[in-house]
């Protein structure tokens, strides 16, 4: 069975506050304990020193045993009110799911 990698990156509006961010990884840390199928979560601002991040300021990754279990996550409502409440702070977000062994 292939694992999913679930990798997003943000570039948080200028507007939004340290207090907001804050919530949101706070938030996002918590989905592990309600949201079944969620192997491991990385989340946090880059640490890369070659400048490419084009503007995105945080991101995170997900991994999962299966596609259905990303699958499941997506459709989860914990996940939709937490997609909600990272969108109205994004200037930006971009997605990928990588297929890992």
């Amino acid at each position: 069975m292939t694992a999913i990698m679930h990798v997003v990156l943000v570039a948080f509006a200028p507007d939004a506050t340290a207090t907001q961010r804050d919530g949101i990884r706070d938030a996002l840390r918590r989905l592990p304990e309600t949201v079944p199928g969620i192997l491991d979560l990385a989340e946090g601002p880059s640490v890369s020193p070659e400048g490419l991040e084009d503007g995105f300021d945080f991101g995170f990754t997900m991994r999962f045993a299966s596609p259905a279990d990303r699958d499941a996550y997506l459709a989860h409502p914990d996940h939709q009110r937490f997609g909600g409440s990272l969108g109205a702070l994004a200037a930006r977000i971009a997605v990928f799911d990588l297929a890992v062994r």
